[in-house]
């Protein structure tokens, strides 16, 4: 009747059950509409249970065997308990304040990537909307400093393609004004074929962090991904200068169906270089990767990109804090060139506020964003229904780029449980045409 589904958190949060049960201090019994789970926030655990250990559970079974398996994995009091434990949420949940803003300083690339999500090219993209200023982007950062923001990103663009009205102002003028406000984590995510040895200097002396997209292993590869021949060479080029003067260095790997047959031998020389990777991430339907043709393959899915099995971690804070604030949007905003305050680079369709009109105090204290920041899992259709909505990372751009539904509601198109049927690894949740809810056949979804 109880199953560890690997270290997780998710649950459906009933405090006065816990008396009931018998359960110990900071283990929790989460409902889901077949199976529930019980979670251990003590060690981390998260255990699958059927629908008749729920019941056993909830009407304290004298079932010795079942108890004792309870007892041995630590969930339940040895003995019983005659005086309950307070039920109460008892972690405090302090309201989330900003501390990450990605800046995207820039429309103009270098490159004209097959899957990029603002449609960036050597032009700039194609808008009547006028750029931020120099002194506007600094105002913004000692704005996002005052209000408690300690990490931000610059991104484009190509930020290094970046200038102030005095042609000699670049990124890492904004960088250094940043450091000066007290800002304390700042990377620069680049595509790393126009740092020079000059720039090299300087971001070592800034101590900032470098982030470099790099798709393949294979120059031709990696050139036809970024429309740029000889792109590979230069970006190689700069990861060797970046790391020869000790500079912590990200490599960013994005699959997709050009390159999805070369991602081991990637993944090999990032390590190989030294380089600093999370795992790598399957392109997002968000501007040029909208087309179809840019979706790798199931199998590549399968191992990149689709939750497929239980593997869950738990601990008291993030299991309370989700219950009130979405698991990835708390506490973030972006910025794109024109000054608009979106939810996530990627939420392009989502604007919070304008900064040419208001100030950043007033878009932070905003309904919009409050509302934003608490779109929980409960919302989520198909997953407000999962006993592991509590644990469960959750991105709304990919469910709303996924032609999923509306960007709250919209169910989370990576993962592959049912929870309706208690079953893994058989489809994906979508919204069809006719506004239904359907599990797709995993075989389909890339037809």
């Amino acid at each position: 009747m109880v199953e560890q589904e690997g270290k997780t958190d998710f649950s459906t949060l009933t405090p006065e059950r816990r008396e009931n049960h018998n359960l110990l201090r900071g283990v929790f019994l989460v409902e889901g509409a077949k199976r529930a789970a019980l979670y251990d926030t003590n060690t981390g655990s998260v255990y699958s249970i059927n629908r008749e250990a729920v019941e056993a559970i909830k009407e304290e079974d004298n079932d010795q065997e079942f108890r004792s398996k309870l007892i041995s994995l630590n969930l339940v009091h040895a003995q019983e308990v005659l005086e309950m434990e307070s039920t109460a949420l008892e972690t405090e949940i302090p309201k989330p304040v900003l501390q990450f803003a990605w800046l995207e300083i820039t429309d103009k690339c270098n490159e004209r990537c097959l899957h990029c999500y603002g449609n960036f090219s050597p032009g700039g993209r194609e808008t009547f909307s006028k750029s931020l200023s120099h002194d506007e982007w600094k105002n913004i950062i000692h704005s996002l400093a005052i209000n408690g923001c300690s990490q931000i990103q610059f991104i484009g663009g190509e930020p290094f393609k970046y200038r102030g009205a005095a042609k000699e102002l670049t990124v890492l003028d904004l960088v250094e004004f940043a450091r000066e406000c007290g800002i304390e984590f700042i990377e620069i995510f680049t595509n790393g074929t126009l740092v020079s040895e000059e720039a090299v200097k300087r971001i070592k002396e800034l101590g900032i962090q470098i982030a470099i997209s790099l798709y393949s292993s294979d120059p031709n590869i990696h050139d036809f991904v970024t429309q740029t021949p000889g792109s590979y060479k230069k970006t190689i080029r700069s990861i060797g200068l970046l790391k020869e003067a000790d500079i912590p260095v990200r490599a960013a790997v994005i699959v997709m169906k050009q390159n999805q047959n070369t991602i081991e031998e990637t993944l090999q020389m990032v390590q190989r270089l030294g380089l600093n990777l999370r795992m790598p991430d399957v392109v997002r339907p968000t501007g040029r990767a909208q087309r179809i043709d840019i979706m790798p393959n199931v199998q590549t899915l399968l191992r990149y990109g689709l939750i497929s099995k239980p593997n869950f971690l738990t601990d008291p804070i993030s299991f309370h804090r989700n219950h009130f604030y979405h698991t990835c949007l708390a506490g973030k905003i972006a910025i794109t060139t024109e000054g608009k305050v979106i939810p996530c680079i990627f939420s392009r369709n989502q604007t919070m506020g304008d900064l040419k009109e208001q100030e950043l105090e007033e878009i932070l204290q905003s309904e919009k964003l409050d509302e934003n920041w608490k779109s929980t899992k409960d919302k989520v259709l198909v997953c407000r229904d999962c006993e592991y909505r509590y644990a469960c990372f959750d991105c709304r751009p990919l469910a709303e780029g996924s032609g999923c539904g509306s960007y709250t509601e919209a169910p989370f198109p990576r993962c592959t449980y049912n929870p309706y049927n208690g079953q893994w690894g058989m489809g994906i949740w979508k919204i069809n045409n006719h506004g239904e809810i359907v599990y797709e056949d995993l075989s389909k979804i890339c037809e």
